[in-house]
C-alpha cells in the first residue's frame, strides 16, 4: 500500500512539474499591443470610455477569462490610438464585449457512447465606435466595428484547454478589431487622421 501511495504522488509531482494547466502563463499572456500600430488623430486629447458593465452571471463568462475581452480591447485602444493635435477629443467607446455560453444537445444513443461530442458554444461579439468631438466639425464624425466569434469545445476538453481556447479567440478578436478599424478610420475619418 505504501508503495501505491508513494508512486501516486510520484505520478503527481511529475505532472504538475511538467506544467501545462491554467497557471501556463506563456500561453495566457497579453498581446503584444504596439505591433499593431499607432492611428495618430488630429486630436487634442484621447478618451477610452468602457460603456461595456459585464452582467457576472451566467450565461456570460467574459468576466472569467484570464485577459477579458474589454480589458483586451481596452489596453489595445491606449496603445493604439494618438493624439497628436491640439484641438477636440477622440472619444473611443467599448460597447459591448460580451461571451456567451451555450450548452448545446448532446445524444445519449448507443452510438453516442464512443464519440466526443461538442458540448459546448461560446458567442463572443464586441463593439468599439471612434468619435470625433471638436469644434472643427458641425456634426460629430464617427466610425464604428464588430467582430463576432464562436467557439464550440467537446465534452473532453479540459478546463484549462477552453481557457487557452478562449484566449486565443480574444487575441484573434484584436487582430480583427484593429484590422477593421484602421481601415474604417482611413474611409469615414479620413479628415482627423494624421
Amino acid at each position: 500500500m505504501k508503495r501505491f501511495v508513494f508512486l501516486a504522488l510520484a505520478f503527481l509531482l511529475t505532472a504538475c512539474a511538467q506544467g501545462g494547466g491554467f497557471g501556463d502563463s506563456d500561453k495566457l499572456r497579453a498581446p503584444d499591443y504596439e505591433k499593431y500600430g499607432i492611428a495618430r488623430l488630429n486630436v487634442n486629447e484621447v478618451q477610452i470610455v468602457n460603456a461595456y458593465i459585464p452582467p457576472y452571471h451566467d450565461p456570460n463568462v467574459e468576466h472569467t477569462l484570464y485577459l477579458p475581452p474589454y480589458v483586451a480591447l481596452h489596453d489595445w485602444a491606449q496603445a493604439h490610438f494618438r493624439a497628436v493635435g491640439n484641438m477636440g477629443v477622440a472619444k473611443v467607446q467599448i460597447l459591448d464585449a460580451s461571451i456567451v455560453r451555450n450548452s448545446l444537445p448532446i445524444k445519449n444513443d448507443f452510438g453516442s457512447i464512443f464519440t466526443d461530442q461538442i458540448s459546448t458554444e461560446y458567442k463572443m461579439h464586441v463593439k468599439v465606435r471612434v468619435e470625433i468631438i471638436s469644434p472643427n466639425f458641425d456634426n460629430q464624425p464617427y466610425t464604428e466595428v464588430e467582430v463576432s466569434k464562436t467557439l464550440q469545445t467537446p465534452q473532453s476538453m479540459t478546463l484549462a484547454g477552453r481557457d487557452t481556447q478562449l484566449h486565443e479567440m480574444v487575441t484573434s478578436m484584436i487582430v480583427d478589431v484593429n484590422k477593421l478599424m484602421n481601415k474604417s478610420i482611413r474611409d469615414k475619418l479620413s479628415n482627423v487622421v494624421e
